[in-house]
């Protein structure tokens, strides 16, 4: 997946017991593995529905980036970035609909939930020219709607 968030946020510097000036974010989620076994109802001989839950594992990508017209205590130079990768783990949960439109051929239909929890992310930067550090708590969640077909031999 390439499914990615930006947005600018605000963060709570520890040594000034304050917020800090607002950086750019950008979360990717680069990779979903999940099992999920489905116990569905079958309506008629082309048509079942099912539903089903399970584990799931991401890759998340966090970057952040010091943006420029900054006025007070800022945790990045403007133009500054740091990063983190971490492997997240949770659930999923789904419901899904299956048609037979041919001989082996069926179309399926998905809605998929994942909950990937909270992570700690921590970037490395500079504040006035100063290395620093800053972590922060993320929570990844992600929905997904798929389309595909099925082939059975």
């Amino acid at each position: 997946t390439d499914a990615r968030s930006n947005g600018t946020l605000l963060s709570f510097d520890e040594t000034f017991g304050g917020p800090s000036d607002h950086v750019a974010s950008s979360t990717k989620l680069k990779s979903i593995i999940a099992f999920k076994p489905k116990l569905g109802l079958v309506l008629d001989d082309q048509t079942r529905i099912y539903a089903m839950a399970g584990f799931a594992t991401a890759r998340v990508s966090r970057t952040v980036t010091g943006l420029t017209g900054t006025t007070g205590d800022v945790f990045l130079d403007a133009g500054v970035t740091g990063s983190d990768s971490k492997r997240m783990s949770g659930y999923t949960a789904g419901v899904g609909a299956e048609r037979v439109i041919g001989s082996g051929f069926s179309l399926t239909l998905e809605l998929n939930y994942f909950d990937f929890g909270h992570e700690d992310f921590t970037y490395g930067g500079t504040t006035f020219g100063t290395a620093s550090t800053m972590v922060q708590s993320v929570k990844v969640t992600y929905s997904a709607a798929t389309l595909g077909m099925v082939y059975r031999f």
